[in-house]
């Protein structure tokens, strides 16, 4: 469906907002549509505060997005 849309207008760029596995599909689809891609990666994501159990960092299971 992306694919169609990009034919029908083509985009400038791809941006997923969080990482993740919602960025991982943004990098492969734009690398496939040859345009650029932009993960925007919030401030939970790269902080781990173990006393208060915050943050992806924590594991890199949580960095990875498998909660």
């Amino acid at each position: 469906m992306i694919r169609a849309y990009h034919r029908i207008r083509p985009f400038d760029l791809i941006h997923s907002i969080w990482s993740g596995p919602c960025s991982v599909a943004a990098v492969v689809v734009a690398q496939m549509a040859g345009i650029p891609s932009v993960v925007h990666i919030g401030g939970g994501e790269l902080a781990a505060v173990p006393e208060i159990q915050y943050g992806g960092a924590l594991s890199w299971r949580d960095a990875c997005g498998k909660r």
